[in-house]
């Protein structure tokens, strides 16, 4: 029994990866922020997960080992996140944001609201509440899919 369409299938690949650009296309970074957009976006998912493992800062943020690596390295240059071994697992390494760190996406997050406001500005207020509550249901599902894919792998 099929639930979906082809074209809401592609609806669905299609589409968030067009808002991504879109969120990506015009947002400028504050002037004294040092970071660039990918540097900022790995600052922001960290703030809201807290310390997390390389695998699952990848994940988070699409971002493939070798290039993470690059992007958590200047971070960590720049006194802005930080790497320490696990408690439970030694071989683990866990990243997390630093004070510093926390302090620059204070300074993020009026520009980003602001971005994300004039993007969804096409919308009503209803529907952008029916966005926002339809994005938490994907998200959550999502969040309980992975977190069954990392149980499984362990």
């Amino acid at each position: 029994m099929k639930y979906i369409t082809m074209d809401e299938a592609l609806l669905l690949i299609r589409t968030p990866y067009r808002f991504y650009n879109a969120m990506k296309k015009n947002l400028t970074l504050p002037d004294d922020i040092s970071v660039n957009q990918t540097q900022a976006h790995t600052l922001l998912i960290l703030r809201e997960q807290g310390a997390v493992s390389m695998h699952v800062l990848g994940r988070l943020t699409g971002i493939v080992k070798g290039s993470l690596t690059q992007v958590v390295d200047a971070l960590v240059e720049a006194n802005l996140v930080e790497r320490k071994r696990a408690t439970d697992d030694r071989r683990a390494v866990l990243v997390s944001i630093t004070a510093e760190g926390l302090s620059m996406t204070d300074r993020l997050d009026e520009n980003l609201i602001e971005h994300t406001e004039s993007i969804l500005s096409v919308f009503s207020e209803e529907q952008r509440r029916g966005i926002m509550k339809a994005l938490k249901v994907i998200d959550d599902s999502l969040n309980l899919m992975e977190k069954r894919e990392d149980n499984a792998a362990e």
